[in-house]
């Protein structure tokens, strides 16, 4: 959160309005606040938590906060403050209240809104705004990591080890380390998964490396015989390069020659062309200059005479012009001198018309003057009574204002009432959880005693006195002991009974005179009888039967374990949610506690109810009363400006009246030609006619006299002009004819010089106008082509002599290498299916790798799995977790505090999480923080809650920290002081920025920009920059 601007008015010292810009200050980074004790310092950091939350440490509701929170000397309280939250959003937080006008301690709730300023730059109401959100931290968090009061730093030092957890979970969100359903989920899972991968193995059972080696075998055969096939097929097709080459140069050859043979045609042409060059050039060397000169001295002789005759002409026009002007101004002359006598007359007429509008309009003014003026007498009337019906609304509007109920007070009680029935809520919830819990775990049970009477049945065990699925466990691994040694007993007695059997079957056999096959013996008087087959047939049944016994009580072995693990993990979630119960339950006891307003029942919300609908009633009156009030006021200022519109028109009027009266008496007396009684009765059109023909009559005399005068004027300078250049035209065309004729005879010498017939021949050449750049250029164009063309076709003749190109052969080298080129795709497609193959194989011997892998980690996860639900069982990771944290805020802190301490103290986390201090003034060693001198334990505690903020805030994603720091300082020495103010600094090179407030004067020395807080005991409050304290 960085703010950006407060305002505070009527709260504690603030008496009039002021406003805080923090954008310089935080712009500086290291900024303070600066003044003496008891000036207001600490007002501006709660003035900003009670604008965000709402809440103040100092006051609570009952202590009559809105009434001691105001300024003795105001009547209203405000705050406004702006600031920008972690996600760059621009907030704004406005608070307002006002004393009740006829009891001074009574102080009306205080309206709370806030503003969210929107894409556009404008402010947008939000309705219930929630600042725990908006901030990212609660109200205690809040004055914990941002805004820490006077005496607060101390507080996170010397929370005990249970608190301290509690606040790191909840600033932290540890509970999201709470993993015990997740692991258990994803042991199911991983079961899942490892059957699944033995079921994907099956497939590959027969795979082995030899199957890949024989592939591999055939592919580098066929890899040897592409390579051999792709050899003969380059040969080929580098002799078929060559002859395509030797056929390209035989085409190239004939072309050239026809274009030689056409060049050869256009040779005599191109020749010609250079001699028809070659004299144009000459000629236009010799005779252009003089041709052009000669010829443009003709063409400037004949303009030169066509000017002279136009001259001529225009001066002869003008003289007549002339003439005809000088003979009709003669006869308007004596017209124009009698202009001033009429003009007289037409002004003076003007004027009789002047003053008979002023005496129509002074006829209507004058009525119009008493209409307004009984209209003004009427709406004063009417506005008297408006104004004591007004004043009747007022007194019963501030009646009602005076007994309007405290808004807070029922916001208070109907908050508490919320938060109970959440409470109740909550609790509901958790005790339908742990009853859920509890059917879980009777299910469990259940399914305990549904195993033993199993046993019972299948196995014929007594299980009843083994309660826990351990002690079941444990008889059937002593049944299945007991049981194994058996089997080992009947093993060996069928061993001994196979053996006799045996011995039996050779005893049937014997026969007097022939040899045993055992001993050698001929005669056999006793040999061996029983029932040995019989009996080892029992056996054998006896041992199948173990057999199946034993696997029965592997299942049940197994199945045990998993109901063991089940059952241990119902326990735990059932008495985490008997936990949870009863801390609901206190939670319920303890907002029942604070229920401080004995003229309402706790039990019963119906005289909440019914007092916030009385108070809503009474907000509509008094809303429609100021609604009427407002009208009321709206309607008497339209009167009274209505009073005052006709008032000011009658005032105009009557000066009107005034001002025309004078006019007219001073427009008769102007009149000195014309009297006024002669017009009297006389109709203003028909002076108007009279006035408007004198008028038109004196303005076409003087146009015309005018304009006949400017003329004359006009020509007789046109004709004076036009002499001169009559003059200096007739002098200038005798020379250029004389420069003509001496052109003429040179030109004519020099064409008999150079051996022409006759200059008709000179220009003719001169005619052809060639661009001889150009002609030149295609001429020497055309050499060269014809060189190249001839070099060329010579170079190609060397070349192809002795080398005959053969079509058929061609042909047949062309079919022979689209053979080959088919047969090596054909060779490339099998070793590509080969390849394909071989890639198959390796894919899968790699995918049976894979899948063996997977499935070795699958079951190494299982194991790990296993391990991690007993790491979460009973919330052990969060408080591992809740000890990381600490741990981590100290190593931060300690980066600071061991600098602060000079190296001699470290904070160190005891195996409690209670704080320790490691004294290496004393060989190292460990003492109780409560050891630290004030000096100390102010360092300590000023670390910690740094290293706390950087953490809530880079958890935030903040773009810049702020810290605020309300501490006095006092309890440092100077060099201590000095060593806090360097820390200080130093948060500038972390993007951090530090406000610190105190009366401290070294301090305000080394702090250049600050803000300076006074207290005037008439004024209150004020507050002044750096850049305004002169």
């Amino acid at each position: 959160m960085i703010p950006q601007k407060l305002t505070i008015q009527g709260l504690y010292s603030y008496q009039s309005k002021q406003t805080i810009d923090f954008t310089r200050l935080v712009e500086s980074q290291l900024f303070g606040i600066f003044g003496t004790v008891g000036s207001g310092k600490s007002t501006i950091l709660e003035a900003i938590a009670f604008a965000i939350y709402g809440q103040t440490e100092r006051l609570n509701q009952q202590d009559s906060r809105n009434y001691n929170m105001m300024n003795l000397k105001s009547d209203r309280l405000l705050i406004d403050f702006e600031c920008i939250n972690g996600r760059s959003e621009h907030w704004r937080f406005v608070v307002e209240g006002k004393r009740n006008s006829k009891q001074f301690d009574k102080v009306n709730t205080f309206s709370r809104r806030a503003f969210r300023k929107d894409v556009d730059g404008k402010w947008e109401a939000v309705e219930e705004p929630n600042p725990d959100e908006i901030i990212g931290l609660s109200y205690d968090n809040f004055r914990r990591t941002i805004i820490i009061p006077q005496g607060k730093f101390q507080e996170f030092l010397q929370l005990g080890p249970t608190d301290r957890t509690r606040m790191l979970k909840e600033i932290f969100s540890l509970n999201r380390f709470e993993f015990s359903a997740q692991t258990a989920a994803l042991i199911s899972k991983e079961k899942g998964l490892a059957e699944n991968l033995r079921g994907q193995l099956k497939p590959h059972e027969s795979l082995d490396e030899t199957a890949i080696a024989g592939q591999e075998a055939l592919v580098t055969e066929l890899q040897a015989a592409v390579r051999a096939a792709a050899e003969d097929l380059e040969t080929l097709r580098k002799e078929q390069a060559r002859m395509e080459a030797i056929a390209e140069k035989a085409r190239e050859r004939d072309a050239l020659k026809v274009r030689l043979n056409e060049l050869e045609a256009q040779r005599a042409e191109t020749e010609a062309r250079a001699e028809q060059l070659k004299s144009y050039e000459r000629c236009v060397r010799v005779f252009e200059l003089p041709v052009n000169t000669a010829e443009d001295l003709r063409q400037e002789l004949k303009k030169k005479t066509e000017k002279l005759e136009g001259l001529q002409r225009d001066s002869q026009r003008l003289e007549g012009k002339l003439r005809e002007v000088e003979t009709e101004l003669a006869e308007v002359r004596p017209e124009y001198e009698q202009r001033d006598a009429r003009q007289q007359r037409a002004d003076e007429l003007g004027r009789i018309l002047n003053i008979k509008e002023i005496e129509t309009g002074l006829q209507q003014k004058s009525a119009a003057l008493k209409k307004k003026q009984d209209e003004a007498v009427g709406l004063a009337s009417k506005a008297e009574q408006e104004e004591q019906a007004l004043t009747g609304v007022k007194a019963k509007l501030s009646a009602l204002e005076e007994n309007e109920p405290d808004r807070g007070r029922l916001a208070d009680i109907k908050n508490w009432f919320d938060q109970r029935a959440s409470l109740e809520s909550a609790l509901n919830n958790e005790r339908k959880e742990a009853q859920k819990s509890q059917e879980q775990l009777r299910d469990k049970d259940a399914s305990f005693q549904r195993g033993k009477d199993k046993v019972k049945a299948q196995l014929g065990l007594d299980l009843g006195e083994a309660g826990t699925p351990e002690a079941v466990l444990e008889q059937l691994r002593s049944h299945e002991t007991a049981l194994k040694a058996a089997r080992t007993e009947a093993e060996h007695r069928r061993h001994e009974l196979a053996v006799r059997v045996k011995l039996e079957d050779f005893a049937g056999e014997l026969e007097d005179g022939k040899a045993c096959p055992l001993c050698g013996a001929l005669h056999h008087p006793a040999p061996l009888h029983g029932e040995s087959a019989d009996q080892l047939a029992k056996i054998e049944a006896e041992l199948s039967a173990q057999d199946r016994r034993l696997a029965e009580i592997g299942k049940f072995v197994e199945g045990f374990l998993d109901l063991s693990g089940k059952l241990e993990n119902s326990a735990a979630n059932y008495q985490e949610k008997l936990r949870r119960v009863q801390a609901a339950e206190e939670k319920l006891r303890a907002h029942a506690d604070i229920f401080v307003w004995p003229d309402f029942d706790s039990a019963d919300r119906s005289t909440l109810d019914a007092a916030v609908k009385a108070a809503d009633a009474h907000d509509r009156e008094i809303k429609g009363l100021r609604k009427t009030r407002d009208a009321a006021e709206k309607k008497l200022r339209e009167m009274q400006d209505q009073v005052k519109a006709v008032e000011e028109e009658v005032r105009t009027l009557q000066g009107r009246v005034t001002q025309d009266e004078a006019d007219m008496r001073a427009a008769i007396k102007e009149l000195k030609q014309l009297q006024w009684p002669d017009f009297g009765l006389v109709p203003s059109s028909e002076i108007e006619q009279e006035r408007d023909k004198l008028t038109a009559l004196i303005e076409k005399i003087a146009q015309r006299f005018t304009k006949l005068e400017e003329n004359r004027q006009r020509f007789a300078k046109e004709l004076d002009v036009l002499s001169g250049k009559l003059n200096e035209v007739e002098t200038d065309l005798k020379a250029k004819t004389e420069d003509s004729e001496r052109a003429e005879e040179t030109l004519r010498k020099l064409v008999l010089e150079k051996g022409y017939p006759k200059l008709q021949a000179v220009q003719d050449i001169l005619a052809q106008k060639l661009d001889t750049e150009k002609v030149r250029e295609a001429i020497e164009a055309f050499r060269n082509t014809f060189s190249t063309v001839q070099s060329n076709l010579e170079k190609l003749e060397t070349e192809l002599k002795g080398q005959d190109f053969d079509a058929a052969a061609f042909d047949a080298l062309k079919e022979h290498v689209r053979a080959k080129e088919e047969a090596l795709n054909k060779q490339r497609e099998d070793l590509g299916a080969a390849q394909r193959e071989l890639e198959r194989l390796r894919d899968n011997l790699i995918e049976k790798h894979n899948l063996e892998a997977r499935l070795k980690i699958s079951e190494e996860r299982l194991g790990n799995l296993d391990t991690l639900r007993k790491l979460f069982s009973k919330s052990g990771f969060v408080e591992y977790i809740s000890t990381v944290y600490l741990r981590q805020l100290c190593e931060a802190a300690n980066r600071r505090f061991y600098k602060l301490t000079r190296q001699q103290l470290r904070l160190e986390l005891a195996g409690d999480n209670k704080f320790e201090v490691r004294d290496f003034l004393n060989e190292g060693r460990l003492r109780s923080v409560k050891t630290l001198s004030g000096g100390q334990t102010f360092q300590a505690s000023l670390c910690l809650a740094l290293a706390l903020a950087e953490s809530v805030q880079s958890r935030n994603k903040s773009r810049q920290n702020f810290f605020f720091l309300d501490e006095g300082f006092g309890s440092l020495d100077r060099e201590s002081l000095q060593t806090v103010f360097e820390t200080l600094k130093s948060l500038r090179q972390e993007s951090r920025v530090v406000g610190i407030i105190s009366h401290v004067e070294e301090l305000q020395q080394e702090i250049d920009v600050f803000l300076k807080i006074t207290n005037d005991a008439e004024q209150g409050s004020s507050v002044k920059g750096s850049w305004e304290v002169t």
